[in-house]
Parts: structure tokens; sequence; C-alpha cells
């Protein structure tokens, strides 16, 4: 596994393509072009295209301008296989966005989420 993206230079290869594959989500999900993403990180359409194909290995300045404009921690574009078993054990990705969402919000607002979630666990 480790030999899948450390010392290695062949692209695309199983670490990049998964990568890619999230990178894609994310950014599908924030409703963002790849040239808007492409801009924000200051590298050309076409090197957000290979990124998400897997055909070009992605910078780590670059995977944490991606992650300020996806709103995404940086172990969400890192593929489950490929991360520790005790990073595996804290928070999911859908906590952690929920986490980074909640710390953009006032006291009261967050309150009123926090209400708001009980009330839709306890439907549940």
């Amino acid at each position: 596994m480790f030999n899948d993206f450390m010392g290695k230079k062949n692209t695309p290869n199983k670490f990049t393509i998964k990568m890619g594959e999230l990178i894609r989500k994310a950014r599908l999900e924030a409703g963002i072009s790849q040239s808007e993403l492409a801009k924000f990180v200051y590298v050309s359409q076409a090197a957000i295209s290979d990124m998400e194909n897997g055909k070009r290995e992605v910078s780590s300045t670059e995977l944490l301008a991606m992650s300020v404009k996806l709103r995404k921690p940086i172990i969400y574009f890192f593929p489950e296989s490929y991360v520790r078993e005790e990073e595996q054990s804290k928070l999911s990705p859908l906590y952690q966005e929920l986490v980074i969402q909640g710390k953009r919000l006032s006291n009261e607002d967050l309150k009123k989420i926090i209400t708001q979630i009980k009330a839709l666990a306890d439907m549940g």
C-alpha cells in the first residue's frame, strides 16, 4: 500500500485515482467548476482535471487550498485504506464537516442547530 504513492512518480496509481475521485466528489458537492477551483489553487483547469483523473499528484499546498475552497478537512481527501487506523477511529468526514461548519456559526445559531439536530434524532 505504501508503495502505491511513495517514491513512485508513476501516475495514475491506486492512491492518485482514489484521491482524485474524492476531489471530484467534493468539488461537485460544493457546486464549483474545475476552472473556479483551478483559479483558487493557482493551477490550470487541465491540472485539476488531471488530479481528478489520478494522472497528477497533488502537492500539500494544493491540497490545503482545495480543503479551504471545498470546505473539507484535509483528511477527507485521503482514501480510507491509506489512513492509519487511529485516524480512522476519529470523526468520520461527515462529522468533521459538521464540526467545521459549526465553528462558523455564532453561539446563538449553534444552539438553534443543536436543538434541530436533537429533534431530528428523536424522530428517527
